[in-house]
C-alpha cells in the first residue's frame, strides 16, 4: 500500500478513547477509515497552539 502509513501509537490512543467513551472496540482498520472518511488525519499537531488561540477555538 504505497503512500498509506502503519497504525501507531496514535491509533491506539484513539481505541482507547473510543472504548472508554462508548463502550465499542475497533480494529486499528476501523479506526483508520472512520478518521479518513470525514477528512481527517491520524496525524498528531507538531506543536500546541497557544493558549488565547484554543481557548477561542473552544469558545466555538
Amino acid at each position: 500500500m504505497a503512500g498509506r502509513s502503519r497504525p501507531g501509537p496514535w491509533h491506539a490512543r484513539m481505541r482507547t478513547l473510543i472504548g472508554r467513551r462508548f463502550h465499542k472496540s475497533f480494529a486499528l482498520s476501523g479506526i483508520t477509515k472512520m478518521l479518513r472518511r470525514p477528512g481527517w488525519s491520524h496525524q498528531v499537531p507538531a506543536r500546541r497552539p497557544p493558549d488565547a488561540i484554543r481557548m477561542r477555538w473552544l469558545a466555538g
